[in-house]
C-alpha cells in the first residue's frame, strides 16, 4: 500500500498562460517485508473545464538529482486546442498537450514539440 504521506511543498506557478499548481510530496510503498520511499512531483492545470496532470517521480534518495528536470519538464507543457491532430515530434524538450476529437473519448496527446 501507499503509505506515510509528506506534502514536501506547494506552489502555484504560470505555465505557459495557464496556472499550475506544483505539489512535491513524499510517501513510501510498503509490504509486508518490503519498503520503498518515492518522491514526486505533480503539476495540476485546468484549462477549458479539464484537468491536465504531469506526474514525476523517483526514488527518494536520487529526486534531488531529478528535482530541476522534473520542474522544467512541467513548466514547458502547452495546453493548445487543437481538434484534429498532434503536432509533429521533435527532439526539443517542451511538450505539448493536444486534445484531439477523432473519437468519442477525449484523448489526450503529450508529444514533444519546437516552442
Amino acid at each position: 500500500t501507499a503509505d506515510e504521506y509528506t506534502l514536501v511543498k506547494e506552489e502555484t506557478v504560470d505555465v505557459n498562460g495557464v496556472l499550475c499548481k506544483m505539489i512535491q510530496f513524499r510517501y513510501a510503498i510498503v509490504a509486508p517485508d518490503a519498503k520503498q520511499v518515492m518522491e514526486c512531483l505533480t503539476g495540476v492545470m485546468i484549462k477549458d473545464n479539464k484537468t491536465y496532470i504531469i506526474t514525476c517521480k523517483s526514488h527518494a534518495e536520487t529526486f534531488p538529482g531529478y528535482y530541476d528536470m522534473f520542474r522544467t519538464a512541467i513548466k514547458s507543457v502547452v495546453i493548445t486546442d487543437a481538434v484534429s491532430t498532434a503536432p509533429q515530434s521533435t527532439q526539443t524538450t517542451a511538450f505539448t498537450v493536444t486534445e484531439t476529437t477523432q473519437t468519442t473519448l477525449d484523448t489526450v496527446v503529450m508529444t514533444a514539440a519546437q516552442p
